[in-house]
């Protein structure tokens, strides 16, 4: 019979791979409650004052927002008024961890972008941070070793997670600002306005 703990793994490291396929095939596919749903961690919204009437077009954040700082993010419409974006598949830039959603608000003239952390990150923290540590203990560790590994665990997911989220925390910061003025007529004379 195997021990409950290999069980345990195998189950977490099959979630792992599984979340892995999913944030790849859902956010490929542009599937709408992939980026609709989620752990939320990031939310921005930006009031406008004269708008065009019509939103600006998925090809325009990705030429302005394309750089090697930033990366290659995808931009797509996934409903009326709202368009969905995901790192590009095959960039070669850093991972992101987020997914996220641009809402434009027609009858509030404002934008609101949302961010949502990827489910492998999701998986993997749990696992990290949740699932190990419950493997250590069941397993009889010590307990001056198994606060050693925990920190490490909880140092190793601030580092790489965190690091990562305070980059996409500013791009999506840029992506809110750049929808803001795409959209924005604020450079329309006045008696254009009337």
């Amino acid at each position: 019979m195997p021990n409950p703990s290999t069980i345990i793994f195998g189950v977490a490291f099959v979630a792992i791979i599984f979340s892995g396929y999913a944030d790849l095939i859902l956010g490929a596919t542009w599937r709408k409650f992939y980026f609709t749903s989620g752990v939320l961690v990031f939310r921005q919204q930006i009031s406008i004052e004269a708008r065009y009437s019509n939103i600006p077009a998925p090809s325009l954040f990705e030429k302005r927002l394309s750089s090697c700082w930033m990366g290659s993010f995808a931009f797509k419409e996934l409903g009326f008024n709202q368009y969905g974006f995901r790192q590009k598949l095959f960039s070669f830039t850093w991972n992101s961890v987020i997914h996220g959603l641009i809402i434009f608000d027609t009858e509030n003239n404002l934008v609101t972008v949302k961010g949502y952390l990827n489910w492998t990150v999701i998986s993997l923290t749990a696992f990290l941070l949740v699932i190990y540590p419950f493997l250590l203990l069941i397993n009889g560790i010590a307990l001056t070793e198994f606060l050693n590994l925990f920190a490490l665990c909880v140092i190793w997911c601030s580092l790489v997670f965190g690091l990562s989220y305070l980059q996409d925390r500013s791009l999506l910061k840029i992506i809110t600002t750049t929808a803001a003025e795409l959209w924005s007529r604020k450079y329309v004379n006045k008696r254009e306005r009337a």
